[in-house]
């Protein structure tokens, strides 16, 4: 009895955080100015490491060796030099 309630608990849980996950997606998704999802425009780049798009003028850059690369953070760079040495 004790394990069916446990069951059906965990269930209505997942369920609520998988409709919460999606709600929260799209409306990330859907409020860059551009309206377009996963594309840069020219003045925006992306972060190699974690794929988030910024404004090429906040980005963090640095020169690698097949051009400039752009990051969100200082944590992104360390994680990328990192993986580079």
């Amino acid at each position: 009895m004790y394990f069916l309630r446990f069951l059906i608990i965990s269930i209505v849980i997942w369920l609520v955080l998988t409709v919460l996950r999606l709600i929260v997606g799209k409306s990330a998704r859907s409020s860059r100015p551009d309206g377009n999802v996963g594309t840069a425009s020219k003045d925006t780049v992306k972060d190699p490491v974690c794929g988030m798009y910024m404004d090429r003028r906040l980005a963090i850059q640095i020169k690698g060796r097949e051009g400039d690369v752009f990051f969100c953070s200082e944590e992104c760079r360390e994680r990328y030099l990192e993986t580079v040495r």
